[in-house]
């Protein structure tokens, strides 16, 4: 199971919220800021910390998947979410 956690340099935006394609959302906001509410649902796709802008989201016991597509059309459609 990958432990995953979110970074004190963390700047709020819901990128890891919006993207996560869990069953079961890992993250909730609270008060509008991100935290890890399930991480029993996680399955180490990295689509989070690949895309979060302040690079915050730390995923421990993961290798980056070779086969997730984070092409600049990914990056451009989180920067409208910000």
């Amino acid at each position: 199971m990958v432990k995953i956690e979110i970074a004190p340099w963390c700047k709020g935006c819901p990128v890891c919220y919006n993207v996560c394609p869990a069953p079961v959302n890992v993250f909730e906001l609270v008060d509008g800021v991100p935290k890890v509410a399930r991480p029993e649902y996680c399955f180490a796709c990295g689509l989070c910390a690949e895309l979060c802008p302040a690079k915050a989201i730390i995923l421990e016991d993961y290798e980056k998947p070779y086969h997730l597509p984070f092409g600049e059309r990914v990056k451009s459609l989180v920067k409208k979410m910000i």
